[in-house]
C-alpha cells in the first residue's frame, strides 16, 4: 500500500522530500519506488477467466 500512496502523492506533483516525511519512508527510498512502475490492481474474475483459471464449470 505504501508504494502506491507513494506514487499517488508523487503524481500530485509533491516533492520528494515531503513525500518522505509524510509516508514516514527514508528519501533514497522515495526517489527508488518514484521511478518505478506504478502499482496495477489485479484483475479479480475478469482475468480468471481470461487465462482460464478458477473452478471448472
Amino acid at each position: 500500500m505504501k508504494r502506491h500512496e507513494l506514487h499517488v502523492l508523487r503524481k500530485g506533483g509533491v516533492a520528494h522530500a515531503t513525500i518522505a516525511k509524510l509516508a514516514d519512508v527514508p528519501l533514497r527510498s522515495v526517489e527508488r519506488i518514484v521511478h518505478e512502475a506504478p502499482v496495477e490492481v489485479a484483475g479479480g474474475a475478469t482475468l480468471a477467466k481470461a487465462r482460464g483459471g478458477g473452478r471448472r464449470p
